[in-house]
């Protein structure tokens, strides 16, 4: 009998698409997905410095895929607050691979497989490359909460 999470679906004997994402060895990819905790931080409230927000370096040895970008805002920005984050090799500039204009006005779980903004479901970032996140526009006073960078190493 099949495990019904990681197997044939028992209701219509279909293989799940989990099961059919292997690595060029012959791993199973779930058996390799990670999920960085970085905190915000509201130290650059009223600036755009880059990745003044978050910053997250990886450190893997190699490039990594990452499958999705989550913000948990557990306490709003006091006023109104958008944010941009993305990746490149090192945290000088504002970019906004992975979401543009991101609203931090709200206490929110917002993924980056979610339909909004320019969110995106995933993108290739490469050994010591950063994701950061960058205040867009307004004030990130108040700002509480974290990111989890979920990813597969390639």
């Amino acid at each position: 009998m099949a495990n019904p999470l990681y197997g044939q679906n028992k209701a219509d004997g279909k293989i799940d698409d989990l099961v059919a994402a292997y690595d060029a060895s012959g791993v199973l990819l779930s058996n390799k997905i990670k999920v960085a905790k970085v905190a915000l931080s509201a130290a650059d409230a009223g600036g755009t410095t880059a990745g003044a927000l978050f910053s997250w370096q990886n450190t893997e040895g190699g490039s990594i895929f990452v499958q999705q970008v989550l913000m948990d805002i557990t306490t709003a920005t006091s006023g109104a607050c958008t944010v941009d984050i993305g990746y490149e090799a090192t945290v000088t500039t504002a970019v906004a691979h992975v979401f543009d204009d991101l609203d931090l006005s709200a206490i929110d779980l917002v993924s980056s497989t979610d339909k909004v903004s320019t969110a995106i479901g995933g993108v290739k970032v490469g050994d010591d490359e950063f994701i950061h996140g960058t205040n867009a526009s307004g004030d990130s006073t108040g700002l509480v909460g974290n990111v989890y960078i979920q990813y597969y190493t390639l």
